[in-house]
């Protein structure tokens, strides 16, 4: 499996300047690659937006029929899904009240947060609906 990791803050924009530059070097080549997933659909729109201004028609075409999977809330990554920019997805809640609710009992109760904290998360489409490559 051949992997690259972008770096870069979490927005549209910045993602979409990391796989620009990114793309400069000979080894980016798309043969190279079977997925484009990122942590969040905002990483991947910006990604795809680079890959759609790719000057050479093969490559670009090669980038654009890569399946994409993004992480994210209901609301945001289902309509991808369904209008087939994302062919799948991790859904996951909103983390704010999480974070909230173990600082507050950090403050009240002077003990250290636990390092991890699981959030519920599920497939989209459900994993049985989705078929391996062939």
């Amino acid at each position: 499996m051949q992997l690259a990791t972008l770096r870069s803050k979490w927005s549209k924009e910045a993602a979409y300047q990391s796989a620009v530059a990114w793309l400069r070097l000979e080894t980016s080549r798309a043969e190279k690659f079977d997925l484009v997933a990122g942590q969040s659909h905002e990483l991947v729109l910006g990604a795809r937006k680079a890959f759609e201004d790719i000057n050479n028609p093969e490559q670009k075409k090669r980038w654009l029929e890569l399946p994409y999977m993004a992480v994210g809330i209901s609301s945001q990554v289902k309509p991808l899904v369904d209008g087939h920019v994302l062919a799948a997805s991790v859904i996951t809640s909103v983390t704010t009240e999480l974070a909230l609710r173990l600082l507050v009992r950090a403050i009240e109760s002077e003990v250290q947060p636990p390092e991890r904290s699981i959030v519920e998360m599920s497939s989209y489409p459900a994993l049985e609906k989705l078929t391996a490559k062939p």
